[in-house]
């Protein structure tokens, strides 16, 4: 056998039903989104171009900056397109191997 993709899809509760909150929701989620790319690309800006900032200590700061930003980009993305389209789907997928 091969590889076996199964999709599972959630659905995800909303936070509320207020129509107001919810653009206050996605435009506060919205800011800090934007904060926190911009905070961790100086970080990652400063410790490329310093040379007293070549140490372990940074180069560890560089590498999580860079997770951060890959894990905000993922998820609170998603969370504003839910929220901006009221599409509560979220698709899931899982490949599985089988080595027969």
């Amino acid at each position: 056998m091969g590889n076996h993709t199964k999709e599972t899809v959630f659905i995800l509760a909303s936070l509320t039903d207020d129509p107001q909150l919810k653009i206050m929701l996605f435009i506060f989620l919205l800011f800090t989104y934007l904060l926190s790319i911009i905070g961790n690309l100086i970080i990652i800006t400063l410790t490329l171009v310093d040379t007293h900032l070549k140490t372990p200590m940074y180069f560890f700061h560089l590498n999580f900056s860079f997770l951060e930003i890959s894990y905000t980009t993922t998820c609170i993305t998603k969370l504003l397109i839910i929220m901006a389209t009221r599409d509560k789907h979220c698709l899931f997928c899982m490949v599985s191997h089988y080595l027969w």
